[in-house]
């Protein structure tokens, strides 16, 4: 791979890396580009809901995550860099295992690049959107 140059280009093709890994189920390599004191937040009130720090707590946010929704469809459609920073703007359609129900939602996330490696992603949903079908 050579010598990490940390120019945008570079931030924003870690990311969509990440998002095709994260896509095809490999979650090990997913994380193996994430620093291992990275730090994940999810706004709301659902089950995997939280702020996880390290890759053991990430593990455990996508597992809480896999056993409650069946994610029908993530769809990043923009991926914008600017500095250690790259937004990812996108939509995503869910099935509440428990309930049946689905939600839809567009969604922004903002993941944070430190010397070739992602340090933080923070989540932007419609969380009332998911609360409803997670409604009994």
């Amino acid at each position: 791979m050579g010598c990490f140059m940390g120019g945008v280009d570079d931030n924003r093709e870690l990311v969509r890396r990440a998002y095709e890994l994260f896509a095809n189920g490999d979650i090990e390599g997913m994380l193996a580009l994430h620093r291992p004191d990275s730090v994940w937040r999810i706004p709301g009130i659902a089950p995997w809901a939280g702020t996880y720090c390290g890759h053991d707590e990430i593990r455990r946010l996508i597992a809480t995550l896999n056993a409650n929704v069946e994610i029908v469809e993530l769809r990043p459609r923009e991926f914008l860099a600017d500095g250690d920073k790259v937004a990812v703007l996108g939509h995503v359609r869910g099935r509440v295992r428990a309930t049946g129900r689905s939600y839809s939602s567009e969604f922004s996330e903002i993941l944070t690049v430190e010397a070739g490696q992602l340090i933080a992603f923070d989540e932007h949903i419609d969380t009332l959107a998911v609360a409803k079908a997670l409604e009994p």
